[in-house]
Parts: C-alpha cells; sequence; structure tokens
C-alpha cells in the first residue's frame, strides 16, 4: 500500500505486538523499506547476548552487535543490543533487530 502511494523508501518502527517473522519477510522483498523493532524474548536471542563483546560508551552503558538469523530463513537481520549495569550479575539487556 505504500509503494502504491508512491513512497519509494521508508524507515518503520514496529513494537513486539506484531509476528516478526511475516514483517522481516515483507521487508526482504521491498528492499528499499528498512525495518528497527525490539527483539523477541527467544532463547536463542537470550543466548547470545551474553556472548557479545560490549565496548562501553560511558559508565553502566556499552552496545554490541551482531547478525541474526530466524531457523531456516536464508535472511539475516542485524542484532542489536544495549546493555546497562556494572556488575556482570546484575546485567540488564534490552535487544533490537533491523534490516
Amino acid at each position: 500500500m505504500i509503494e502504491q502511494g508512491g513512497i519509494k523508501e521508508a524507515f518503520f518502527v514496529a513494537d513486539k505486538e506484531h509476528s516478526f517473522q511475516e514483517i522481516n519477510d515483507c521487508f526482504y522483498k521491498h528492499l528499499t523499506f528498512d525495518i528497527l523493532m525490539p527483539a523477541p524474548e527467544i532463547q536463542k536471542i537470550k543466548s547470545s547476548v551474553t556472548q557479545l563483546d560490549y565496548p562501553p560508551h560511558w559508565a553502566g552503558y556499552a552496545l554490541a552487535s551482531t547478525t541474526f538469523k530466524f531457523g531456516g530463513n536464508p535472511n539475516s537481520l542485524k542484532l542489536f543490543v544495549k546493555r546497562q549495569g556494572e556488575q556482570h550479575n546484575k546485567y540488564n539487556y534490552k535487544s533490537f533487530l533491523t534490516t
């Protein structure tokens, strides 16, 4: 619908209330559109965020990124993770996926 309205490029922000796999597939069919949304809280993502390298940006705040694929889906996404906290056992993570 957006392309039919004459918009050729766009950046979308979505929430976790939607099926990410369907949205992901749609954005790979429309390569001039990009999306950013919170990553689903699945075990594959939860376990990977603790293994990333987090360069600190300021006290208690660090960012990391990697690529991510859902199951057998050939499309890879960029996974950005925000880590907050100063003590290893008290870190808080927030993950986002983007095209």
